[in-house]
């Protein structure tokens, strides 16, 4: 993700980065402050990651976050299909945002963070969307 960008959505992406990784607090993720650099050298320190597993998790997070959010209507109803509890009236709250989603399937599931998150990465992995011509 371009820095620019990360910059410039940050105050919407701080809590699905909170949810990402959910042991992050709110003080370590407001230090950094819209830059990219700064939440890889994070997720190096606070979880024991080299630079290249950091910077990997960092283009993870970033890919499914960006896709979850642009193609949310090309994916809705995948996931009501994966996670058949999510009513439709569950998937018109999500309306993209990756934090709504986490805490849907949290309530309807009652599955940690980290179970949901691999569930998402493999749902976003394994999803076929149309790409832009």
């Amino acid at each position: 993700m371009n820095t620019d960008i990360l910059k410039g959505q940050w105050n919407q992406m701080k809590g699905d980065i909170m949810i990402w990784w959910g042991e992050l607090t709110k003080d370590e993720v407001e230090k950094v402050n819209g830059e990219r650099i700064h939440l890889e050298g994070l997720i190096q320190e606070r979880f024991g990651k080299s630079k290249e597993e950091a910077k990997r998790e960092v283009d993870q997070f970033f890919s499914t976050h960006q896709t979850i959010r642009g193609q949310w209507n090309q994916l809705k109803g995948s996931a009501q299909y994966l996670w058949g509890k999510l009513t439709g009236s569950d998937i018109d709250q999500v309306e993209g945002g990756m934090t709504t989603l986490f805490g849907k399937l949290q309530e309807k599931y009652g599955k940690t963070k980290q179970e949901i998150r691999d569930e998402i990465t493999e749902w976003i992995d394994n999803t076929e969307l149309k790409k832009p011509e």
